[in-house]
């Protein structure tokens, strides 16, 4: 990737802004002008402001505040102060202050960047009542940040302005772990330099779409591996669509199905549009069936049986998994025929057909073991756990799987583990340790930012203390 000129860039991207500026006068246009370098900031600021004024275009500026850090707020505040710009008088508005707020949280208070972005991202509507340009500066992390924490604002943008960046070769993406959440503040600069390329590359008229559809697909993997919040899949979700176009274009069938199926599987995963993933899925089966790619068709049926299951169709849901069954022992692949078998094994435990899905939870921990899937292990565990009649046996299994993830440092499956421990303790007359679990739990669940396990844990003990 070649490295632009910086001061040809620049120009080029005031230009753009300019033209943006003059062309939404009387209409909402939320610009994000992204610039580290605060001098640099200012003098483009009143380089637009002396081009703006000549043509009787009117300016004003918003600060951002660190005690109500609402953009929103902030608009509708300068509105009421300002007649003339609620009469719709041409104008535009600057937005600073964005990167004065704070990264970091003070006790259990939210950082005030992460209150700017989450405003942001649910406030959204709020802004049709704007009818003018809106130029947003902020520093290159925090342009990141927005991108992956308020998708939704982001997806409403007019445009990414960048100014002082260098577009240096891009090096590989490092993985996130997915046991640990990134803090706000804390982004890979590799990020926004592959934000700042791919905003460019769409601008040209005729853009090269393969280059295009690299950084995308980068782009999408790396938020696709975070899988650490709604926000981070939703913003996937964006990017994993535009690698489908541009695969369309590029008639790429093979890695088309791919990307239908991953876009399947964060719609899956959202559980808010299970129609979506499932079309998702169908184009992908399709595309695997046209290629001759097996495994692909088996792990699409397998998605599709999870999502059938998760609509309550189980009749549905278990001939996909035979099906993908079938496919995985024709190919040899082991990994997901025990995939599959305890797939089966929790349909039948959700119809109380008990003998039968122990059965299946044999046959896949014994193929788990067998390829050295620690994890497989440790979720068909927990499994025989919680279908044991004797709760000191339910608990013991428990208590291996415990172990387990604790092993393989699986912070979500513990936190959610020990509440089927503290579960079989209360039935075994131990109040007290019963409690000790769930506020282990409590803690893992607010370790990684997962509000629904914490809050259940949290009321649990509740009702447990007003027992003793």
């Amino acid at each position: 990737m070649p490295t632009l000129d910086p001061i040809a860039e620049d120009q080029r991207q005031y230009e753009r802004l300019i033209v943006s500026l003059e062309l939404s006068q009387g209409k909402l246009d939320l610009l994000i002008a992204v610039c580290d370098d605060r001098n640099l900031q200012e003098q483009i600021i009143q380089q637009y402001i002396q081009e703006l004024q000549q043509q009787g275009i009117e300016h004003y500026r918003v600060l951002i505040r660190r005690s109500d850090p609402s953009l929103r707020h902030a608009l509708e505040q300068l509105l009421a102060e300002q007649p003339s710009l609620k009469a719709g008088d041409p104008a535009v508005v600057t937005v600073q202050g964005i990167d004065d707020l704070l990264s970091v949280r003070v006790l259990a208070a939210p950082a005030e960047q992460e209150r700017f972005l989450g405003y942001l991202q649910w406030t959204r509507e709020a802004f049709r009542q704007f009818q003018f340009p809106v130029v947003l500066w902020m520093p290159s992390p925090l342009v990141v940040l927005l991108a992956q924490q308020a998708p939704d604002f982001w997806s409403w943008r007019g445009g990414v302005f960048w100014f002082g960046l260098r577009s240096e070769a891009l090096r590989p993406v490092e993985p996130v772990a997915r046991s640990g959440q990134q803090a706000v503040g804390q982004v890979d600069a590799t990020l926004a330099e592959l934000l700042q390329l791919i905003e460019t590359l769409e601008q040209q008229p005729d853009p090269d779409a393969a280059q295009l559809l690299a950084l995308y697909d980068r782009l999408g993997e790396y938020y696709a591996r975070r899988g650490d919040s709604g926000n981070s899949r939703q913003f996937a979700i964006q990017v994993y669509r535009r690698v489908v176009q541009l695969q369309k274009t590029l008639g790429l069938k093979r890695e088309l199905a791919e990307n239908l199926e991953k876009l399947g599987n964060l719609y899956s995963e959202l559980r808010y549009n299970v129609p979506e993933a499932l079309a998702n899925y169908e184009q992908a089966i399709a595309l695997y069936r046209e290629v001759g790619d097996r495994l692909g068709e088996a792990n699409t049926l397998q998605a599709i049986g999870d999502v059938l299951q998760f609509l309550k169709r189980s009749t549905d849901a278990l001939a996909n998994y035979e099906q993908a069954m079938g496919i995985y022992r024709e190919v040899g692949a082991r990994l997901g025929e025990a995939n599959t078998l305890q797939a089966i094994g929790d349909v039948l435990q959700f119809l109380d057909r008990r003998t039968d899905a122990l059965a299946n939870y044999e046959q896949a921990i014994g193929i788990y073991r067998e390829v050295g899937d620690r994890l497989g292990e440790a979720n068909v565990l927990q499994e025989f756990g919680k279908l044991q009649e004797d709760s000191q046996a339910g608990l013991d299994h428990l208590q291996q799987a415990q172990d387990m993830f604790q092993q393989i440092g699986d912070q979500y499956s513990q936190s959610r583990n020990l509440l089927f421990l503290a579960d079989r303790q209360v039935q075994l007359g131990a109040i007290g340790a019963a409690i000790e679990s769930l506020k282990q739990s409590a803690a893992l669940a607010q370790a990684i930012s997962y509000e629904p396990l914490e809050q259940y844990a949290l009321n649990q003990i509740a009702e447990l203390e007003q027992r003793l």
